[in-house]
């Protein structure tokens, strides 16, 4: 048996669909190597993202953003890296800016960053770390506290404190999302949450 290997793009599509905070819905074309990717918005307004870590994974889905600003408007409000440093701007950031290479000086701490950035939802995507999940877990936890969406696709946080941040996700009554952090997006997770309980 051949396991199939989806595309790479298609690791940014999931990552794209994991912002709606809905589950995103695969419809299989006659082949099977051809998938389209479905997301429906909760919200009715824009939603203000802030992005942690800006390396092909960050840039790819800031240029799917701008493709799908009619369908999904979707606002970046802050970039935050370590090497190339900080871009915040509350109103959104203009595209010269996320198109760019190198930012402003990085801000003092991710707390600090995400208070300016002032989004509804964080897009952690900081290298791994698979030793610890930091500092990654720490951007998560930072976000939760601030009664933020988050969405990740950094396996480090997930394998090591995935029940807790899943409990205090809930307690601050947001959504944690990470199906994009395996197998490049392929819809394991949702597909245990709401398709398997219904199977008998």
């Amino acid at each position: 048996v051949k396991l199939y290997q989806p595309p790479r793009h298609l690791f940014d599509h999931f990552l794209f669909c994991e912002l709606s905070l809905h589950g995103p819905i695969m419809l299989r074309s006659s082949r099977l190597s051809q998938f389209k990717c479905c997301c429906f918005l909760r919200y009715n307004r824009t939603l203000k993202l802030a992005i942690i870590g800006y390396g092909n994974v960050g840039r790819a889905l800031a240029r799917l953003l701008r493709a799908k600003r009619k369908e999904f408007p979707f606002t970046i409000t802050g970039i935050h890296t370590l090497r190339h440093g900080t871009a915040v701007d509350a109103a959104g950031l203009a595209d010269k800016v996320t198109e760019a290479a190198e930012f402003g000086p990085p801000a003092a701490s991710v707390e600090e960053f995400l208070d300016a950035a002032r989004a509804q939802v964080a897009v952690e995507l900081t290298t791994l770390n698979p030793s610890t999940g930091e500092p990654a877990t720490g951007h998560i936890r930072a976000a939760l506290g601030r009664h933020m969406h988050v969405v990740t696709a950094n396996k480090g946080p997930i394998a090591h404190a995935y029940a807790a941040l899943r409990d205090e996700a809930a307690r601050e009554g947001v959504g944690l999302r990470f199906e994009s952090s395996v197998m490049d997006g392929a819809p394991v997770f949702n597909l245990w949450r709401h398709t398997m309980p219904g199977v008998k």
